[in-house]
């Protein structure tokens, strides 16, 4: 076949998979959700606080990982504009919600290289450093915010889930930048290496990394507020990075069932019930 002919071919096959998906993601979200509870709390609820706290933060947190993203991929020698990756961060974002281990972000790479910006050996080295960082903060976030909270879980089963991390990420540091490979992984390993040549601009991929998620906690903060459900600050940061883990550790889309028991569990822990709030004056 043709290069033409493989490239209508490939624009054919994405069309009748976005068609496709299309109608299953709508029918996810009509039959999932519980609408009637979820529009009895809104009737409650401070909308003003809610709607701001939910933009804002997705809107910060957006930009804040574009703008790790342009670092990261200007260490491998790419100067894509801020707006561009800002966009696709925000579409790949939004598809992580719904795909299994918020897998979905990969989107972006492909999005990129479908613009011609980059190759996928590069593009996937960077999202692969992003998302390995990323579990390296939220599981410390996790352990910081549970290890305050041990009414909530044994102390044995967190020293021994804290080792196992431990030891997961010294690991993959090592075969990531100890052990030799060949073919293509050894070229992914070496641009792996190239996202983080430069010790200044991987500490400050780190402060935004954390300034990201801090953006998230304050947003779950003010939208557990809005709904009169108030557990402070050092609670939201912990819930929120509890939930992420499940999130991403259960592989299932949108970690559909997992999370609401999780949130349950949690939110009695903290003896909140999850009932309509109070309506304001």
């Amino acid at each position: 076949m043709s290069q033409p002919g493989r490239i209508h071919g490939r624009k054919l096959i994405t069309a009748i998979v976005s068609v496709a998906v299309f109608p299953l993601c709508i029918r996810y979200v009509f039959v999932s959700f519980q609408w009637s509870r979820i529009i009895e709390i809104l009737q409650h609820a401070d909308l003003v606080w809610l709607l701001a706290g939910c933009i804002l933060s997705i809107l910060v947190c957006w930009f804040l990982r574009a703008c790790r993203w342009s670092i990261i991929l200007g260490n491998l020698g790419f100067s894509i504009k801020l707006s561009t990756l800002c966009m696709c961060s925000a579409v790949s974002l939004s598809m992580a919600l719904v795909t299994p281990a918020q897998s979905g972000e990969m989107l972006k790479v492909e999005l990129l290289k479908k613009r011609g910006l980059m190759a996928r050996f590069p593009g996937y080295s960077s999202f692969l450093l992003e998302r390995y960082i990323d579990f390296c903060v939220i599981v410390v976030l996790a352990l910081f915010g549970l290890s305050g909270r041990m009414a909530f879980v044994r102390r044995e089963t967190l020293t021994l889930f804290l080792g196992i991390t431990l030891a997961t990420l010294l690991a993959a540091i090592i075969v990531a930048f100890k052990v030799r490979f060949t073919g293509r992984i050894s070229e992914m390993q070496n641009w792996l290496r190239a996202c983080v040549k430069n010790p200044t601009r991987f500490f400050l991929i780190l402060f935004l990394t954390v300034s990201s998620w801090t953006v998230i906690v304050f947003g779950w903060e003010i939208c557990l507020h809005s709904t009169s459900i108030k557990i402070g600050f050092y609670d939201s940061m912990t819930l929120m990075s509890v939930m992420t883990v499940i999130d991403v550790l259960s592989f299932i889309p949108g970690g559909e069932g997992v999370l609401r028991a999780a949130l349950q569990i949690f939110l009695f822990t903290l003896d909140i019930a999850l009932r309509p709030p109070r309506r304001h004056s």
